[in-house]
């Protein structure tokens, strides 16, 4: 089945956006949370005991998982799982609960060591309105010669951040239409390294030669 655009914050585009729920397992015993259970460390276990991880289970069932998961993943990965948890608020229509979990994936994240992380930072600094970090990240790395895909996405993004929008848009609104290859356009799994911005046009099928 062929796969839409993906977002700008590289949210992947239907069917497996639908999925989103489906993506973190939960413990019927104890509550422990993970993409694959039988992974998690045995330090795990003390976490999951802990007064702090028990608090979660007073969040709605929609942002539980995603929130326990973030407790018990590696730190690398949290920023990554905060925004999954903001896409489960946006699904859910609950654009302030979605604000705060962006701002603590981005907190997460701290300084992004590459290109993919910065572009998919641009994104969500934009959509909690702090645009003038937004343009700085966007005014940098356009700077930096990005490939021609990159390039029109940022070019995009500055836009959109000049008119104070902190709405979600496909990736697909900043592409030429020549570009876009939906059924390859696919995010990056939370524990998927991506080494340079040249990610995107391997997605699109566009870029340096």
């Amino acid at each position: 089945m062929a796969e839409g655009a993906p977002d700008l914050d590289f949210r992947p585009g239907e069917p497996a956006r639908s999925t989103l729920g489906q993506w973190v397992q939960t413990c019927r015993n104890c509550g422990a949370a993970a993409p694959d259970l039988t992974a998690l460390p045995l330090s795990a276990a003390e976490i999951v005991r802990s007064e702090n991880y028990r608090w979660l289970g007073r969040h709605n069932a929609h942002i539980r998982p995603h929130l326990r998961w973030a407790r018990l993943c590696a730190a690398h990965l949290r920023g990554t799982v905060f925004l999954q948890a903001a896409w489960a608020e946006d699904d859910a229509d609950n654009n302030e609960a979605a604000r705060v979990q962006r701002l603590s994936a981005i907190r997460a994240w701290g300084t992004p060591e590459t290109a993919h992380a910065r572009m998919r930072k641009i994104d969500v600094l934009r959509r909690v309105g702090h645009f003038d970090r937004a343009k700085m990240h966007a005014d940098i790395l356009l700077q930096s010669d990005p490939d021609p895909t990159s390039a029109a996405i940022l070019r995009f993004q500055i836009a959109r951040i000049s008119e104070g929008d902190t709405g979600g848009h496909l990736m697909s609104k900043a592409l030429p239409p020549s570009v876009i290859r939906p059924h390859v356009a696919r995010a990056p799994s939370a524990g998927t390294p991506v080494k340079n911005v040249g990610l995107l046009a391997r997605l699109f099928g566009y870029g340096k030669k």
